[in-house]
Formats: C-alpha cells, sequence, structure tokens
C-alpha cells in the first residue's frame, strides 16, 4: 500500500478543503473466501487510502499482496465454521471507514425463490436456491421471519411467515452476513375455498343427423368428433355463484339453467402438456372477448381417452402469476366410439316417456341439456345431472312438454355431457381451479310416430 511523507501531506492539506479532509475513506468491494482450508480476504480500494487492516479474532492478518487499489491477506482456517473479520482502511488524512466480513457468505441466487409467490396465510414450502444456504440461520420475508425446514449445498426449504399482501424482499442471513433479494417474493390475498377459474376441454361427437337440420355448427368439418378447451378466469367467488352452483343435483332436472361468470383475461397465453402429446399452445383473446379456446379437428378422440394434462400460466397477466399446474386437464373416455349412433340405439315414441342408454364408463357424472323442438327449433331447455354408471336416463312425457304446447313437438334435441372432474388448488392464493373434462354427444332423434 503507497506511503505518503509528511511534507506532501502538509502541502495536501493545504490544497483540500474541509469537506474533503473529512471524507470517509472508500471500500470499493470487499470479499471474504474460505476453500481447502486457508480463508482469502480481498479488498479493493479507492485513491485516497494509505492502510488496510484485517483482524479476526485477537489475531491480526497481513497482506501477502498488494497494489495501488488492492489488498489481499491468505491465511489458515477452518472452512466449516462460522466467523467474522474487522476489516478497516485509512486515508491520508486519517479518517478510517470499517466493515464486517463473515464466512460463510452465504449467495442466494437472483431468482432462486420458487415459488415466488403464496398467500396472505403463510405455511407454504418454499425452496431458495444458491450458494453455501446451509449455515444459514435467519431467512427474512419482509420483516416477518421464516421457519427453515431443511438445508442442504443446494439451497433451502422455509415456510413462509404470514404477511400482508404485497411483494416483499427475501433475506438470507448467516453468522450476521446478510444478502437481500429484492422483491423476490409476492404474496397474494388468501381466498381458500373460493373458485377463481375453470378450464373445460371437450371432445365433441356429433351425430350427423344434427347436421341436416341447419345447425348452426353445420360449418365445422368434419362434423366431428374434435377437440376444444375452454377458460374462463375470475375472481374468486363461492361455488355458488359458479357453474357448480348453477348444475341441477344428481338425479334432478332444472329449467333453464345457465352458466354466468365474471370474466377476465388470463393474459398472453397458456399451455398445456402432456407425457402422451407434447405441448399445446391456446391464444388468448383480447380483454374483450376474455376466454381462451383452442379447436383441432384433425384428431383421433380415442387417444385423448383418460388423458391428463399439466398447465403453465405465461407471464402477461395481471391476475394471477405465472404458474405450472401439474395434472389439472382430463379428457375422459369416449361411451362408445366415435360413429356412436344415438338414434339408432335409443329410438323414440311421440308421447311416451323417454329412456336413454349407453354402456357406462369411468366418467364421474352426466349432464344432459334436453331441447323439446319442433323442426329445427327448440321450443324449451331442461339440464338433468345422473350419475352416469347406471347406464341410463329417464324422462316423463309429462315433464319433458311441461313448458310447451305438446303438439308442436316433434323431436328433441339433446346434449350428453359426460364429464370427469379435477379441482387444483393454486399456489399463489389458495383458491381453486376447477376443470371439468367433458366428452359431449350432440343429438338429435325425431320421434317415431306421428302426434
Amino acid at each position: 500500500m503507497k506511503r505518503i511523507g509528511p511534507l506532501w501531506l502538509a502541502m495536501l492539506v493545504s490544497c483540500d478543503s474541509q469537506e474533503q479532509l473529512e471524507q470517509e475513506p472508500e471500500i470499493l468491494d470487499a470479499s471474504l473466501d474460505c476453500l481447502a482450508g486457508e480463508a482469502d480476504v480481498t479488498v479493493i480500494v479507492g485513491d485516497d487510502v494509505v492502510d488496510v487492516t484485517a483482524v479476526y479474532e485477537d489475531s491480526t492478518w497481513f497482506a501477502v499482496e498488494q497494489s495501488s487499489n488492492m489488498w489481499e491477506a491468505e491465511e489458515a482456517a477452518d472452512c466449516d465454521g462460522t466467523w467474522e473479520i474487522e476489516l478497516t482502511v485509512v486515508n491520508a488524512f486519517g479518517r478510517t471507514s470499517s466493515t464486517t466480513l463473515y464466512w460463510p457468505q452465504v449467495e442466494p441466487d437472483s431468482d432462486g425463490v420458487e415459488p415466488p409467490y403464496g398467500t396472505t396465510a403463510g405455511g407454504q414450502e418454499v425452496f431458495i436456491a444458491g450458494d453455501d444456504l446451509e449455515l444459514a440461520d435467519v431467512v427474512l420475508f419482509g420483516s416477518e421471519q421464516a421457519t427453515i425446514l431443511s438445508a442442504t449445498e443446494e439451497g433451502l426449504v422455509v415456510q413462509t411467515p404470514a404477511h400482508d399482501a404485497g411483494i416483499v424482499d427475501v433475506s438470507v442471513e448467516a453468522t450476521g452476513n446478510v444478502s437481500v433479494l429484492e422483491e423476490a417474493f409476492t404474496y397474494w390475498a388468501d381466498n381458500s375455498g373460493l373458485y377463481a377459474g375453470v378450464a373445460l376441454p371437450s371432445v365433441d361427437v356429433y351425430d350427423t343427423t344434427w347436421f341436416t337440420i341447419g345447425s348452426a355448427y353445420a360449418q365445422l368439418d368434419p362434423y366431428g368428433p374434435y377437440a376444444q378447451f375452454e377458460f374462463l378466469v375470475h375472481s374468486p367467488v363461492p361455488a355458488e355463484n359458479t357453474y357448480l352452483g348453477n348444475m341441477p343435483a344428481v338425479g334432478e332436472c332444472d329449467w333453464g339453467s345457465t352458466m354466468s361468470w365474471e370474466q377476465f383475461s388470463l393474459g398472453s397465453y397458456v399451455s398445456m402438456e402432456s407425457d402422451a402429446f407434447g405441448a399445446q399452445v391456446m391464444l388468448g383473446n383480447d380483454d374483450d372477448s376474455p376466454v381462451y379456446y383452442m379447436v383441432e379437428s384433425d384428431i383421433d378422440v380415442t387417444e385423448w381417452a383418460g388423458e391428463l394434462f399439466d398447465v403453465t400460466w405465461h407471464e402477461g397477466n395481471e391476475h394471477m402469476p405465472a404458474m405450472s399446474v401439474p395434472e389439472l386437464l382430463m379428457v375422459p373416455e369416449l361411451v362408445e366410439d366415435a360413429n356412436f349412433d344415438w338414434q339408432a340405439a335409443n329410438p323414440l315414441t311421440w308421447g311416451e316417456d323417454i329412456e336413454w342408454t349407453w354402456t357406462p364408463g369411468s366418467h364421474s357424472g352426466l349432464l344432459a341439456t334436453i331441447y323439446p323442438s319442433s323442426g329445427s327449433a327448440s321450443l324449451s331447455v331442461i339440464q338433468c345431472a345422473s350419475d352416469p354408471s347406471g347406464g341410463s336416463l329417464s324422462m316423463a312425457w309429462d315433464d319433458l312438454v311441461a313448458d310447451v304446447d305438446p303438439e308442436q313437438v316433434d323431436g328433441v334435441h339433446v346434449l350428453f355431457t359426460f364429464y370427469a372432474d379435477v379441482e387444483t388448488v393454486l399456489p399463489h392464493d389458495n383458491s381453486i381451479f376447477w376443470s371439468r373434462g367433458r366428452l359431449s354427444y350432440w343429438v338429435y332423434i325425431p320421434f317415431e310416430a306421428a302426434r
């Protein structure tokens, strides 16, 4: 380290202002590393520094190498331990600056907090990746202390503390050495038990008779089967305010049931992935049309039977963070095959009670939407929920025509929806994302006998 003589110092003092005389010397960088039983202290200082001392317990470490701006010392040390060194630098005017170096110097990765979000209730397991974290003794989320569950060379597993909603720093401390990851974790309001979205992946099978009467779906080619995936996202609400709340109970029918949700845009796009089929990308609509669709006509639906998909939300939305949710979307099994003839298998006679039959599968439920019709015109709508394992659904004639003129009814349009449900708790706010995988059969069956 350079030395300055008394005469030169006096001249320097006479030329400098009082402010310069009082300015503390600069420590530009200081590091403490330990490897294979040898500790190394390296200090980078400003041009105004004339001396450096490093003290560990009662011993002073001396430089083994120094230049005008760099000072380095090496000493034997127990690298498995935890310790600290007091570092002091002096400038030509006798002013000093000090800092403390700690070992180990915990260094979490800048993007090492996974997942980077959780609920205000706390209690979520979070992994913090980085170097030398196994000796960390304190982890803070904002000002609240987390519980350290385990520590390895790869990082820490901690349990988040409760905290107000918002973005917080994550601090990792070991023996006084603190490393801060700024704005590394987002707390979301806890919405446990509420429903924040729905996915309706469907495979649709069309009875070609349906299209002979001018259906609005006739522009689709081929008529089916084809796959459609629909996402609806909204503010978390109770189950009764969702599609679940609008469904009739199993074994019952409702007249005119509808699904109504407050929807908003999910963001730029989401992707689906399964081991069998790789990634599928669903392009999102703009904010004015916040429902996601993907329709693919050229598929073999038998390959999708029972397939379970993972979903990834990508960056670009404000309503939920980018996240991966495993095993979220289920595509149910076909009842028979893509050419199952519902009309031939279930002939109907005007004025008689109706019964539809099918081969039971592994579906968890059936929702039949029944439209008493006059030609291509629907006269009414009835929704009935049933347990599909019984293989049949019955409806009394009087119930079918309860709110229409029976003389106008010459057939029924029916949407048979066999479904499998998956409920997934979203990790950012504990809300529920509900997926109903649907196998939908669109059928038109005219009555055999004249009125």
